[in-house]
């Protein structure tokens, strides 16, 4: 892998370092929105930063309970569907703790790390990026909602 960077990425990123800190402060207002819009909604526990720490917010990730009914897994995997369904964007980037990656495997054979699966199977990361409008992500926690109640009859 070539990692430098040429002439013309460096022209093109000097240019974005000017909008960097106008760009993050918009990150971070839209996961003010974010924190804002699910805090009571159960079942969704949101990222909490301390006051003294200041987040880039490069994902927004949440992380959803079981609820009576189902798993925080099978929760996920409705939001899953309701996001496709609805065009709307996210990722799960924790799919896999890092024992269960196969680089780690001979460092972690024949141990488990419950806490570490459980989290694993029950995140999920919401779309985020400077232009988000309150709309958007309105709409965004409203099919969120929507899935965690769908299937809990």
């Amino acid at each position: 892998m070539n990692a430098r960077l040429d002439t013309m990425q460096a022209a093109i990123l000097l240019v974005k370092l000017k909008h960097l800190d106008s760009m993050l402060e918009k990150r971070i207002l839209a996961a003010q929105r974010y924190a804002k819009l699910l805090e009571d909604v159960e079942g969704v526990k949101a990222p909490v930063v301390t006051p003294s720490a200041k987040h880039a917010y490069a994902v927004y990730t949440i992380r959803i309970s079981k609820s009576e009914n189902r798993s925080g897994e099978e929760r996920r995997e409705s939001i899953r569907q309701s996001f496709s369904q609805n065009e709307i964007g996210f990722a799960i980037y924790y799919d896999r703790c890092i024992h269960q990656q196969p680089a780690y495997a001979a460092f972690a054979s024949g141990r488990t790390f419950p806490a570490c699966e459980a989290a694993s199977a029950e995140v999920i990361s919401l779309p985020i990026h400077p232009w988000l409008t309150y709309e958007d992500q309105a709409t965004i926690v409203s099919v969120l909602k929507k899935a965690l109640h769908s299937g809990e009859n």
